[in-house]
């Protein structure tokens, strides 16, 4: 067996302290939160943990008196349903995985332009730059136009 299936840890009730009850005073009246504890259970609403154990009882007890039928018939239902949740599963991947190629085709576009216009604006701002400087203005003018003359 495992060595923490051997061991039993107990954390307690966080802000509990030691020695003080929670639905109880000393001289045995009972706290407002006792109170309140006490009128659920009066009013039907019993323990929780009480609750669970009971509709599990229940539960067992009902699949133990089910014919072979039933519990074939249970089974085959169960089964269903949980190939349908894989089935589910599947499906919602591929549509998962179709959104994130449209996603990443798109950001693709989309950053290549930015990059683009980036690159434009900046080169854009360098010759402006440049060409406020009026003899350079002159000099790229003229190579441009191929008026420039070779030494």
């Amino acid at each position: 067996m495992e060595s923490w299936r051997e061991e039993l840890y107990h954390h307690g009730i966080l802000g509990q302290k030691w020695g003080v009850r929670r639905y109880q005073n000393k001289d045995g009246s009972l706290t407002s939160e006792g109170k309140k504890r006490r009128s659920n259970n009066e009013s039907g609403k019993g323990h929780p943990l009480r609750d669970k154990r009971k509709a599990y009882k229940q539960r067992v007890a009902s699949i133990q008196s089910m014919s072979d039928a039933d519990l074939n018939a249970r089974i085959d239902r169960l089964e269903k349903e949980k190939r349908l949740k894989s089935l589910e599963k599947e499906r919602a991947y591929k549509g998962e995985k179709a959104v994130e190629e449209v996603l990443s085709t798109s950001g693709k576009q989309i950053a290549g332009k930015l990059l683009t216009a980036a690159g434009v604006a900046a080169g854009a701002a360098v010759a402006a730059k440049l060409l406020s400087d009026k003899e350079f203005a002159g000099t790229m003018v003229n190579v441009l136009l191929g008026n420039v003359k070779k030494k």
